[in-house]
């Protein structure tokens, strides 16, 4: 009998970080060989698929962000259609066990609608919030009694 492969759907809106969270799973930086393309605008505009490189029945499945729609040559900015999304990914999705969803600020609705769609294909679903060392910062600069000894 084969080994069993893990296949974990890397989902959520644009720009938490999913990329980055997958190349640091692998043990990767933005730069090296094999690791996911990073960057400030939309990176990731089909599926792709990312062994462990020790542990190779482990994949991560990274999906395009859920904010973003090719418009002409470029991703813009469009409301979020849950229909599209899951003609274009329904398979994709279907042959993940896990999805982690990731949000770097907000839960927005589009994370939302993605996860339950992952649930009715009765996958479970973990949601990440990521960049929240940003957030702190941004509070402790702007509220600094908050963090003040009581």
């Amino acid at each position: 009998m084969g080994q069993a492969y893990v296949r974990i759907g890397i989902v959520g809106s644009s720009g938490p970080g999913k990329s980055t969270f997958i190349n640091s799973f692998r043990g990767l930086k933005a730069e090296d060989k094999g690791a996911a393309p990073v960057g400030t605008k939309e990176t990731t505009k089909e599926t792709a698929e990312y062994p462990h490189p020790e542990h190779d029945h482990v994949i991560l499945v990274d999906f395009p962000g859920a904010l973003f729609k090719l418009q002409g040559s470029d991703w813009q900015p469009v409301r979020f259609n849950m229909k599209e999304y899951t003609r274009k990914f329904g398979d994709k999705m279907k042959e993940c066990n896990v999805f982690l969803v990731f949000t770097s600020d907000r839960v927005h609705d589009n994370a939302v609608w993605i996860a339950a769609k992952a649930k009715e294909m009765k996958k479970k679903v973990l949601f990440v919030r990521s960049k929240f060392d940003r957030d702190l910062e941004d509070v402790r600069r702007d509220k600094p009694s908050f963090f003040a000894e009581k």
